[in-house]
């Protein structure tokens, strides 16, 4: 479930498309793994852009259709964005235990979907 995620290439970047259960993880990981930091320079050494500009990325999703599912336009830059908060989220387990208490989900459900992207790239 977690492993497919559907992208589609644009002239300028990627359609993201989530699921209910891809984008509950998505929003809650980023949402937690961001909540206390307030050093802009360290969010951004990490990810990429600052706390707010991944926030906002968040807030462009939008639902789509009958179908319980969420849709944006990214950048590829966005898109790296995205992958590098999973990723990161990923990278300071300290305990499955810690990493589900802290997010709701467990690691491996996170690193799934980051491969997930990774797999949807390659993919004709």
């Amino acid at each position: 479930m977690y492993t497919r995620v559907s992208l589609r290439l644009r002239a300028d970047g990627y359609l993201v498309d989530f699921d209910t259960y891809q984008w509950q993880l998505v929003s809650r990981v980023t949402r937690s793994f961001l909540d206390g930091l307030t050093d802009s320079a360290y969010v951004r050494l990490l990810l990429g852009e600052a706390k707010d500009e991944v926030l906002s990325l968040l807030d462009r999703f939008e639902p789509v259709g009958p179908v319980e599912h969420v849709r944006a336009e990214l950048s590829p830059h966005e898109l790296h964005v995205l992958h590098a908060m999973l990723t990161r989220a990923c990278l300071g387990v300290k305990s499955e235990e810690a990493f589900y208490r802290r997010y709701g989900f467990f690691v491996e459900n996170v690193r799934d979907l980051a491969f997930g992207i990774e797999n949807a790239l390659t993919l004709p």
